[in-house]
């Protein structure tokens, strides 16, 4: 997880971006605009010294797209700084991804699942872009590095993420990534008392 991966992993998507990305857009000063993000985005793994930044984004998150996530909001505000910056640790175990334009203006998380049979699985959480920041793939650059992230783990062998199956840019997002759906959880939400069925997908770090 070092800063050479996150710089590698910023390398790759400026790329891809420049050379498939843009080609969607119509119009030239839209792609004058997302390259000129694409040049200044930064991705760089989270600690502590992020909390100011980093958890009233999570906040937002939670309220405004409550449909995206497990956690609750109210739960959520409820956690003490202690609790919070927890998350914030770098190591095999787990990290969070901030993507910076200059501000902080996405994250993505990672952990590892604990115990001896089930350690060589991990698990992605809270993948989470600005709504004024969309299109300029930015959610792309923050899990192409995690994935490089989490290749670098020893003995991690899968990442597992879950989606809500109505979500389905997400879906698509994370199948053009190589993540395989295995299975629909059914009703693995209920909000406001509508049930919320997500879709489980897989992505197999290293291939012989």
């Amino acid at each position: 997880m070092s800063d050479e991966v996150l710089s590698q992993a910023r390398h790759v998507q400026r790329n891809e971006l420049r050379g498939v990305a843009v080609s969607a857009f119509l119009h030239d000063q839209e792609k004058a605009n997302i390259l000129k993000t694409a040049d200044q985005l930064i991705i760089k793994l989270l600690s502590e010294n992020d909390i100011g930044t980093f958890w009233p984004l999570r906040l937002r998150a939670l309220q405004e797209e409550p449909e995206s996530f497990g956690a609750d909001y109210e739960e959520a505000k409820l956690l003490s700084a202690e609790e919070v910056s927890k998350r914030l640790t770098s190591n095999d175990e787990q990290f969070a991804l901030g993507a910076f334009c200059p501000d902080l203006v996405g994250f993505v998380g990672f952990f590892r699942q604990k115990g001896n049979k089930v350690k060589h699985q991990g698990t992605i959480w809270g993948m989470y872009v600005l709504p004024e920041y969309r299109g300029l793939s930015i959610s792309r650059q923050l899990m192409v590095a995690a994935i490089m992230c989490a290749q670098e783990i020893p003995e991690l062998e899968y990442l597992k993420l879950s989606v809500v199956t109505k979500k389905q840019n997400a879906f698509k997002l994370y199948k053009s990534l190589g993540f395989e759906q295995y299975g629909v959880e059914p009703a693995a939400l209920k909000l406001s008392g509508a049930y919320l069925d997500e879709a489980l997908m897989q992505l197999k770090l290293h291939h012989e």
